[in-house]
Formats: structure tokens, C-alpha cells, sequence
């Protein structure tokens, strides 16, 4: 049987390079990106472990917790050159995992040649954009931690699905390479146990099944002049490299059961399914079909759908070119078929029955990628049955590459004006990152740092840093704590996005229970505007307040809120700066999103009058609204 490898593309347009090389201009863009790469807390914290505990602290991690060999090892080193080079060295190890999903999505192209392989590779970049255009994919491809984990296993997805629909299964070599990107993928995340575990299981039962019916032409080319013996012989070596794979998979898992699950106690807003097996099931299943599907998404529905079914038409007339009729070497995409669905069941059913809930956007992002690779299975399998004159019609001139380009189209014009915004505040995000770890290997007991601007598209890390000040005795479990820790310092304060750190105004604390015209003239009301959002009637003292300031006279949020009785004595002070979208878009004179402010205030006390602090010697008092 011709395999598709050897097979002709007689319908390459020749426009097909200029398509190309726009997808490849599309990955350039988003690579560009790295440069904005980020922290979380998880980093931190790795780093502190690593200089306290070192190589054993990562093997405990490994075996109790965390059962990914490559990716915990590959953060183990990538920890070493951050303590070695006093650098975050955030860029250069997302540009190294992007280059290791670039070069492994595109391998199984390398198999063709000529027009033919021009054409795989074209099928195999829009697969790899289908990975990235996404609006909800920081933690996957821009985040460290969650990047060392799960590029090297979708990158083992998309090498494995291209060589499964490629080439097939049942040539020594390509099961080897194939099993080698499996125990690549489980090694890297649980995720890639799965797919491991179930893509090696499908293919054994498929190599046990042909060997009872007596041929081999189900898994590769058939051997018409060898015994039945020498048959067997021959396939048992071919598909030994999945039994392999197999073990490696299912040894993690063992140790995942043993250790996370089995230890872990986190419960979430599911947590009736929590530790129960049917609950769980159902809530898995029920959640692979909404993802499919993209149900309840808006827009993303539309959008997510219309990619979906182009690149699936694209995909079915590529391969309709790309190989023929037959359909002795499906067994590979049959078994990418059901492993993906088999994975993606897995997951979220792993996920309900460990937590009680879906976490997190990484494991949604990785879901997704299971669901194109779904789709190129079916493209595949469906191009090897349709009826002659379907398959004239799909192999029409540039029909594939058509509906291929508008697949990445319609997602792209749907980011862009995110992208282009996150683009623009390259320079300020970049900025904070810098000051921020600069700010941690400066001597001294406190960290001062700006928050980088909230992307559209991408996370930024700070994510888990509230506006104000962090101390550490105060900081109990929470996240900041661990950025506290690796620095060894007591204290952060955090400055709203685009704030001025030349002469930062420090927090007047030692102004409470002092009369605030000891400390700052108060200035005419027209220099600020502001307001306290309504108080709940039922609320314990001290009361929580919250509301929103505006410097009109400077045009940005003040530094501070200053709430005193009714006496004029200060009973609260809260810094200003956190994200409040909604008061620029009703009062047209607020030039900034960052004019939130919140604290609390005794209830004895009230009512609080507010004032805004212009500077370290003027007040304005906020009018009533």
C-alpha cells in the first residue's frame, strides 16, 4: 500500500509559499512575545526551595508531589542559572521551549519531499497557531513554570499526531521516535501520562487484534512474502517502543495516585464531586463535550467553531492531495483519535475527583490543543473513505491552503486588537519586571515596584499582588509571601501601573489619630473628585469601605485616601490604585482605570469624610456625589 510519505500533491497553488509564509510571520509575532514572558509566585518559591534544599528537595518533590522527571529537572537547572547569573533568564528559556515546539510540530513534515513536504508543513505551522491563538493562553506560553511543563508536552502531541497521520504505524523507526515524544509528553506533565498511557494501549490493541486475524496490513505495510511467524516477529518489534512508553506512563500515574492525589485535601466550588468516583465521571464527560463544542463561550463560540470547521475542511483536503484511498495505515489516526478524547476525559475527570473543580487556564489550554489534534485525526480518516467524487472536489487547487489560512484568520482578527495593546505596553511591562527583581537583590528590609500594566492578551504575574503594602508577618500563606521569601524581605508595597518611583510618596500611617490640618492644607474641592461606595448595614467593625479617588489638578490617581470623622481627626488611610474600569467610563473627566481604593474604617467613627491626598502638603476634600 503507497503510504502518504510517498505519495503525490498535485494541487499546490502557487500562492501556497506566500500562505506559509504569512502563518510563519503570525508565530514570529507571538514568539516576539517571550520577551514579556513572566513570574508567578510558583517561581519564587522554587527558588527559595532550591537554595534551601537543593537536588533532594526536587526528587522528594518529584516522587510525593509533582511525578514530571524532564520538566522538574529542566526548572531545576533553569533555577541554577538564575542564582548563578543573578538574572531571571526569563526570555531565553521561553525562546528555547518555543524553538523545542517550532522544531517538533514541523518534524513530521520533514518525512516529505519536495511540493509535498512544503504542503505538510503548511498543515503542520496552521496546527501549531491553532496551539497559540488563543485569548486565555499566558500560563501555557508565556508563563515559566507552566511553559517548562506543558511545551514540551504539546510540543510531543503535535510531533506524535503528525507522525501518526503522516506516516503511520508499523515502521521500527517511526514507532521509536513516536514512543520517544510519548515518554517526552509524560515526563514533562500528568497530562501527557494520559496520552501516553492511552495512545501506547491503542496501538498494542490494535497490534494483538491484527496478529488474530492473521495479517499485518492494519499497522504498515504489508509483508506478503514472509511466514506468520516471522509476521509476528517483526510487527512485536515495530510496536515493542509503545509498550515501553506504556510502562513509563503508567509508572508516573502510580506515583501521581500515591502521592498528590491521594494527599491532597483542596476542595473548590465543586467539592461534591470531590474523592467520589461517579460525580466525577459525569462531570467529566459532561465538560468534554462543552469544550468541544465551545459552549456558553459568546463569541468565543463563534469564533472557536468557524476555526474549528475550517481547519477541519482544510486539514480533510490536504490529505485527500497528500495521500491516497487507502486505508491500511489508519490505524494511527484512529489511535490519535481516541487517545485525545481519552485524554481530555481524563483530565477534567482528574481534576473534579482531586479538587472538586477545573484548574486551571493551562489545563484548559492543553484541552484545546486535544481537540485540534482531534480534528486532524478525523481529517485524515475521513479523507482516506470519501467517495471519489467528493475527493475531486475537495482536491481542487487551493482549497486547502484557502480554508487552512482562513482558519488562523478568524482567530487572529479576533485577538489583534488585544495583541496590539499588549504590544504597545511592552515597554512598561518589561520595566517592572526589571524593577521588581532589582528591587529583590537590593539590600535592604522592604521591596518597592510598580505593577506592569494589565495586558488584554497576556498575564503580566502580578496577578497575586494587591495594590499597597505587603508585609511579611502579615502575609500568612498567600502568594506574595513566597516573592518575600526568596528575597528574604519584609515588606513590598506595590505601586499602581505607570506610577513614578523617583520620590514615591510614602504612606502617611502615623498621620491616624491626629487632626489632618496638623499635617496638609486642605485645598478647594474642584482639585479631585472621588466617592466611597455604600457600606453594608450589617457589617462587623471595623466596617470595610471601598470607593475611588482622581487628582484633576495633576491628572492621575492620588497617592493616597485620608478618611477622618467628623472632627477632622485621620481614622484611615488607603492607598490608591486599584483597577476600577467601570469610573472612567462613567465620568469622562477620570482619565484612569487605576483610581480604586479600599480599607476599613471604625464604626463608631461614622460618618467618614474623605479627602485626597494631592501631595505630602495638600488634601483636597472629596465632595458628595
Amino acid at each position: 500500500m503507497t503510504s502518504l510519505a510517498r505519495s503525490v500533491d498535485p494541487a499546490a497553488p502557487s500562492w501556497q509559499r506566500w500562505i506559509l509564509t504569512a502563518c510563519l510571520a503570525v508565530f514570529l509575532v507571538f514568539f516576539a512575545m517571550t520577551l514579556a514572558g513572566y513570574w508567578q509566585p510558583d517561581e519564587y518559591a522554587n527558588a527559595a526551595a532550591v537554595r534551601e534544599f537543593g537536588l533532594d528537595g526536587v526528587l522528594h518533590r518529584m516522587i510525593t508531589w509533582s511525578p514530571r522527571p524532564f520538566s522538574e529537572f529542566v526548572l531545576y537547572l533553569y533555577q541554577l542559572a538564575v542564582a548563578a547569573t543573578g538574572r531571571q533568564l526569563i526570555a531565553p528559556m521561553l525562546m528555547g521551549l518555543w524553538l523545542i515546539l517550532f522544531g517538533l510540530a514541523l518534524l513530521p513534515a520533514l518525512r516529505l519531499s519536495g511540493g509535498r513536504r512544503r504542503s505538510g508543513t503548511l498543515l503542520a505551522l496552521v496546527l501549531l497557531l491553532h496551539v497559540i491563538l488563543a485569548r486565555n493562553n499566558s500560563e501555557l506560553l508565556y508563563w515559566v513554570q507552566g511553559a517548562a511543563a506543558y511545551l514540551p508536552t504539546v510540543s510531543a502531541f503535535l510531533a506524535v499526531a503528525g507522525l501518526a497521520c503522516f506516516c503511520g504505524i508499523g515502521r521500527t523507526g517511526v514507532n521509536a521516535a513516536m514512543a520517544a515524544l510519548l515518554v517526552l509528553g509524560a515526563t514533562s506533565a500528568e497530562v501527557g501520562s494520559f496520552f501516553a498511557l492511552t495512545f501506547s494501549a491503542l496501538v498494542l490493541v490494535a497490534f494483538l487484534l491484527t496478529e488474530i486475524r492473521g495479517g499485518s496490513a492494519a499497522l504498515g505495510p504489508a509483508r506478503l512474502q514472509a511466514s506468520r511467524p516471522e509476521r509476528f516477529a517483526r510487527n512485536a518489534l515495530a510496536v515493542l517502543p509503545f509498550l515501553i512508553s506504556l510502562c513509563v506512563s503508567l509508572v508516573l500515574l502510580v506515583l501521581l495516585v500515591e502521592g498528590r492525589v491521594s494527599k491532597a485535601t483542596e476542595g473548590g466550588l465543586e467539592a461534591a464531586a470531590t474523592h467520589l468516583l461517579w460525580p466525577s465521571v459525569l462531570r467529566g464527560a459532561l465538560q468534554v463535550l462543552r469544550e468541544a463544542f465551545l459552549v456558553d463561550q459568546g463569541l468565543e463560540t463563534v469564533v472557536g467553531l468557524a476555526a474549528r470547521g475550517l481547519f477541519l475542511l482544510g486539514a480533510t483536503a490536504m490529505f485527500v492531495r497528500l495521500a491516497d484511498r487507502g486505508k491500511a495505515e489508519l490505524a494511527g489516526p484512529a489511535a490519535l483519535f481516541l487517545a485525545t478524547v481519552a485524554t481530555g476525559f481524563l483530565s477534567t475527570f482528574g481534576a473534579f475527583y482531586q479538587f472538586g473543580l477545573l484548574c486551571c487556564e493551562r489545563h484548559a489550554s492543553v484541552r484545546r490543543v486535544l481537540v485540534f489534534l482531534a480534528l486532524l485525526a478525523a481529517a485524515r480518516i475521513v479523507a482516506a473513505c470519501l467517495t471519489e467524487d467528493l475527493r475531486a472536489r475537495l482536491a481542487r487547487r487551493g482549497l486547502a491552503e484557502l480554508a487552512l489560512a482562513l482558519s488562523v484568520a478568524v482567530p487572529l482578527a479576533a485577538l489583534s486588537p488585544a495583541l496590539v495593546h499588549d504590544v504597545g505596553l511592552l515597554d512598561e511591562t518589561l520595566a517592572a519586571r526589571r524593577r521588581l527583581w532589582q528591587e529583590g537583590q537590593a539590600p535592604g528590609p522592604d521591596m518597592l515596584v510598580v505593577a506592569p500594566p494589565p495586558h488584554r492578551l497576556f498575564a503580566t504575574g502580578f496577578e497575586a499582588m494587591e495594590i499597597g503594602v505587603t508585609r511579611l508577618q502579615d502575609a500568612g500563606a498567600s502568594q506574595v509571601r513566597y516573592v518575600l521569601d526568596a528575597f528574604s524581605k519584609d515588606e513590598i508595597r506595590v505601586l499602581p501601573p505607570f506610577s513614578s518611583v523617583s520620590d514615591p510618596p510614602p504612606l502617611p500611617l502615623d498621620w491616624i489619630g491626629d487632626p489632618l490640618t496638623r499635617h496638609v492644607e486642605i485645598t478647594a474641592p474642584e482639585a479631585c473628585l472621588g466617592a466611597m461606595g455604600k457600606v453594608p448595614e450589617a457589617a462587623a467593625d471595623p466596617l470595610p469601605v471601598e470607593g475611588w479617588s482622581f487628582d484633576l489638578s495633576h491628572r492621575r490617581p492620588p497617592p493616597a485616601m485620608l478618611l477622618t470623622d467628623a472632627a477632622g481627626t485621620v481614622r484611615a488611610v488607603a492607598p490608591v490604585g486599584r483597577e476600577r474600569p467601570d469610573v472612567p467610563r462613567a465620568v469622562s473627566a477620570v482619565t484612569s482605570d487605576f483610581v480604586g481604593w479600599q480599607t476599613t474604617y471604625p464604626k463608631t467613627r461614622m460618618p467618614a469624610k474623605l479627602y485626597a491626598l494631592l501631595d505630602p502638603a495638600h488634601a483636597c476634600p472629596i465632595a458628595p456625589r
